[in-house]
């Protein structure tokens, strides 16, 4: 049995009206920035991070509102990649290292330990991460609703290398999409 003309409109409205809500939805959504407690948007202000790979710098001083920007994922959790802006990278994936640590404390990384909720990851440019950390820690030396700050080092191992990371630091804001840190 064909369905009616009227029924075919119907679903064809249903759908249309359903579109349209999904992307006035996601207007809003990208348009909206996080509140802290009292209303106010969160930072996205400057960020910043420094460290030695193997003797060599990597750093950056930007912030799009999410690379180079901290997330909190969890209770007891942190989230931030270390990514290079450099508009070489532009259309590629870019170098970056990615952290999973506590808000506060030093957190140990120890590849092999599963029951680690912590950790360090290390892309060169075009890559997903491709070097895990073997050990190392990060050490929160700031942290409050709206930046955190802190310093890292480690040895990362893969791809049939290791090499050491040294004199990290990071000063970054809250994620533009991320709750308050505390």
């Amino acid at each position: 049995m064909e369905p009616s003309g009227e029924s075919a409109d119907l679903r064809q409205n249903t759908f249309a009206m359903r579109t349209i809500t999904l992307i006035l939805l996601s207007c809003l959504f990208a348009l909206r920035q996080p509140a802290l407690p009292g209303g106010q948007p969160a930072s996205t202000g400057d960020a910043s991070f420094s460290c030695l790979i193997d003797g060599t710098p990597f750093s950056s001083n930007v912030t799009d509102g999410m690379a180079n920007a901290a997330f909190k994922t969890a209770k007891d959790i942190i989230t931030f990649s270390l990514v290079s802006m450099d508009p070489q990278y532009k259309g590629k994936i870019p170098p970056q290292m990615n952290f999973t640590v506590a808000p506060s404390g030093t957190c140990n990384f120890k590849s092999g330990d599963t029951n680690n909720k912590y950790s360090a990851k290390y892309s060169p440019a075009n890559y997903n991460d491709a070097y895990n950390a073997e050990s190392g820690s990060a050490t929160i030396t700031s942290i409050t609703a709206t930046r955190i700050q802190g310093t890292f080092s480690g040895v990362f191992s893969g791809m049939g290398k290791t090499f050491k990371v040294t004199n990290g630091k990071f000063d970054l804001p809250v994620a533009k999409y991320s709750p308050p840190l505390l």
